[in-house]
């Protein structure tokens, strides 16, 4: 597990629960086992691109064992929601209380803290 000093996020982001987003970070990481592949997706509102992502990953990702990581930055629309309703058994939530920006939450993680090999991914792209 990656160690970082927890008062300088605290001091970039003042307003958010410091311990609410690290109990959501262990709630999920403790949910399954490991997978040789996490795919991370990030997403801040834009639902509909969100579901398209995660539907494309879902179909054309068939050849390896893989768990979701499903980030939702602080949204404000139904993102959680989706997130927590999705029929796949292999996800891990993570739920930041407000949005802190695209480069913050993967700074936090690396591979050696869920699996061997992760996957960034933006939620609009599309795999194909």
């Amino acid at each position: 597990m990656r160690n970082f000093d927890t008062s300088k996020i605290q001091q970039i982001i003042p307003s958010m629960s410091l311990h609410d987003n690290r109990k959501n970070l262990v709630d999920a990481v403790s949910v399954i086992d490991e997978a040789q592949v996490t795919i991370a997706i990030q997403a801040y509102n834009r639902i509909e691109k969100t579901k398209k992502c995660i539907e494309t990953i879902l179909k054309y990702t068939t050849d390896i064992d893989f768990e979701l990581m499903l980030i939702d930055n602080g949204s404000d629309d139904e993102t959680l929601k989706y997130f927590e309703n999705l029929n796949y058994a292999k996800k891990k939530i993570i739920h930041i209380n407000k949005n802190i920006g695209p480069m913050l939450p993967s700074l936090l993680f690396s591979p050696s803290d869920f699996c061997r090999y992760i996957a960034w991914l933006p939620n609009d792209v599309q795999v194909t």
